[in-house]
């Protein structure tokens, strides 16, 4: 989950990208990867840190309980990357 909001973040922060194609690339590697059944919740944003231009992007889901923890649980994963172009 944290690696695919990461390298949605980086894709994002590209040269020829922007924040909602680094959202589309999350989507894309956390499908691939866990799968849509832990309805996964996508939040991507253009923003500036100091001087610097980030894409955020963050992913919110419930993962189910394992063994000794019986209920679902939220987990958030959320990756920066300074945008090339400022």
């Amino acid at each position: 989950m944290f690696d695919s909001a990461v390298e949605g973040a980086r894709f994002g922060s590209l040269a020829d990208q922007n924040g909602r194609a680094g959202c589309l690339r999350a989507q894309e590697l956390f499908n691939k990867s866990l799968g849509s059944a832990l309805q996964p919740i996508f939040e991507c944003e253009q923003t500036r840190i100091g001087a610097r231009s980030v894409i955020m992007v963050s992913i919110e889901a419930a993962i189910p309980g394992l063994g000794f923890l019986p209920n679902n649980y939220r987990f958030k994963a959320v990756g920066h990357a300074t945008s090339e172009i400022q």
